[in-house]
């Protein structure tokens, strides 16, 4: 039976992140729990405005002033 060697330079630990598929956060990226991802969603319907009743009504957003300052950077493109 033939034997493999595995050269320690080639093997890579990869993340579970990169199992999976998925980027890690970096330049253009960036992470969004469900909250701030549903806020944003709900931003892009609304034209980018933060006070529509859908924001303004659900006890999912209106208790959290940082998930909506946070979506709305992400939705004008100047969060970092």
């Amino acid at each position: 039976m033939a034997r493999k060697v595995i050269s320690a330079e080639r093997a890579q630990v990869r993340s579970g992140r990169e199992r999976a598929g998925l980027p890690d956060p970096g330049k253009g990226l960036v992470g969004l729990n469900r909250n701030e991802y549903a806020m944003l969603k709900e931003i892009a319907k609304a034209g980018g405005k933060t006070d529509s009743p859908a924001l303004t009504r659900d006890p999912r957003f209106a208790g959290h002033p940082e998930t909506v300052d946070k979506a709305k950077e992400v939705y004008d493109g100047t969060c970092s």
